[in-house]
């Protein structure tokens, strides 16, 4: 587990050091999708915490480009980078429109030399996927 404060000398080794990044971020959007962008340099270092992208309308849902993804992890000056989102309903199953969007993005990141995509959690309720609290969309995508 990740023990300072601050983490920016820290290094993303599992999906469980990037999930416990993001979850006090997303713990304080409540009923609220919103999705986030960690950025780390080309070893996995982490270079800011975790950045909100897009947050959801009344309804829930949010919704970003990937364009933005990439122009936000440019932005931090990321070699490399880590997104997640949540779901309110507390059931971290991706949906068919998670898998598209998360292969969509690796797709693009692969014909880019300059930057990676590490993963892509869903963040549901503590005791969700087996006590983890999120899942990785990478297990699901080829």
């Amino acid at each position: 587990m990740l023990s300072n404060t601050n983490n920016l000398d820290k290094l993303i080794v599992t999906s469980n050091d990037a999930y416990v990044l993001f979850r006090d971020e997303i713990n304080k959007l409540g009923s609220q999708e919103g999705i986030f962008l960690l950025p780390l340099g080309k070893n996995g270092e982490v270079l800011n915490k975790p950045t909100l992208i897009s947050l959801g309308t009344n309804i829930g849902i949010a919704s970003v480009k990937l364009g933005d993804i990439l122009a936000e992890a440019y932005k931090k000056g990321a070699k490399a980078f880590i997104i997640a989102h949540n779901h309110p309903s507390g059931n971290p199953k991706p949906s068919d429109a998670d898998l598209v969007f998360t292969n969509e993005l690796k797709n693009i990141c692969e014909r880019l030399e300059n930057i990676q995509f590490v993963d892509h959690l869903i963040i549901g309720s503590p005791d969700a996927a087996g006590g983890l609290g999120f899942v990785s969309i990478m297990e699901f995508i080829p």
